[in-house]
């Protein structure tokens, strides 16, 4: 690890991991808590997160995330078109992804 910020080659099995001001680069994620809170952006390249992972969002991250649902399942077509093309998702990518 390069700082307090940076995470370069690492591997995290069985820890509750905080994103929020951090930078994750080629590191491998194993049975984790990924945790994100909305308090500043994070960064993630190259890493490999396995399917027993979950992730958790809090505080502003966790109001965000409802307002975006209660959106595109409440405002009809308009409210999906304007999530999808927020997240620049198209229908069969959205479809496809779970």
């Amino acid at each position: 690890m390069s700082n307090q910020g940076e995470h370069i080659d690492e591997t995290f099995t069985g820890e509750t991991i905080v994103l929020d001001g951090k930078a994750y680069r080629e590191c491998a994620f194993v049975q984790c808590t990924l945790v994100f809170r909305g308090e500043a952006p994070f960064t993630m390249t190259g890493n490999m997160v396995d399917a027993t992972c979950r992730w958790q969002f809090e505080g502003a991250a966790a109001l965000t995330a409802a307002a975006m649902k209660s959106i595109y399942h409440g405002f009809g077509e308009e409210g999906k078109k304007l999530i999808q093309s927020t997240l620049e998702i198209t229908p069969s990518s959205a479809s496809s992804s779970g």
